[in-house]
């Protein structure tokens, strides 16, 4: 869909499918990160996310303060882009 060209999204809805297991964390400090205190919405600024081996890596914010963790085991996922624009073009 980019022809080769970087897009801004401003519009999309990703579908987490066959969800298995989820673990929130968040980092008071560069130690190691703790439970999530709100584990039922654990990100509202998404940073960072990868997808691996059946497993979402969501990383940033919530209610502005960083840093946050999301692990999602799934079986697969579908992400449907509502809107966009092309950057630089």
């Amino acid at each position: 869909m980019s022809q080769g060209n970087d897009l801004y999204v401003e519009g999309c809805e990703l579908k987490i499918l066959g969800v298995i297991s989820e673990e929130a964390k968040f980092w008071e400090d560069n130690v190691s990160p703790k439970a999530h205190p709100e584990p039922d919405f654990p990100i509202d600024e998404i940073m960072h996310a990868t997808y691996e081996n059946g497993i979402f890596h969501l990383d940033g914010f919530k209610n502005r303060t960083p840093w946050y963790e999301w692990f999602i085991h799934a079986k697969g996922f579908e992400l449907d882009v509502h809107a966009f624009k092309r950057v630089g073009t």
